[in-house]
């Protein structure tokens, strides 16, 4: 089974945020011990480095704006360098109708990982 990660799990693992680090840690080991591909969203980049930077901020106030995102696009190239990426579709972007966008959008995303019909 492929498991594509939500922008919050990427920041729970990169930040760390202790509350969680150990569990998203856990569930990466066992995708690595099945040979289970990891993805992430392309769709989300932008995200991904907005909220990491911004962790870091938190956790450490005294570090300027512009090396938070250098020590953010750092830590999310290091942590991408063995997942796979999932292409943003066109038909994936227009979702300024839910309550939701980025979840939405991965759901959209989420779809193409549907089973054959014939492996039912």
């Amino acid at each position: 089974m492929d498991l594509l990660l939500d922008v919050n799990v990427v920041i729970d693992l990169c930040a760390p945020r202790p509350q969680w680090h150990a569990a998203v840690r856990d569930v990466l080991k066992n995708c690595d011990a099945r040979s289970a591909r990891v993805w992430l969203y392309t769709g989300s980049v932008q995200t991904l480095i907005y909220n990491l930077q911004k962790e870091i901020r938190l956790a450490r106030p005294a570090i300027p704006a512009k090396a938070a995102l250098r020590i953010a696009q750092a830590e999310l190239k290091a942590f991408a360098q063995d997942k796979h990426w999932l292409a943003a579709l066109a038909c994936e972007g227009n979702v300024f109708d839910s309550p939701d966008p980025e979840d939405e959008q991965l759901i959209k995303a989420l779809a193409r990982f549907a089973p054959a019909p014939s492996s039912y």
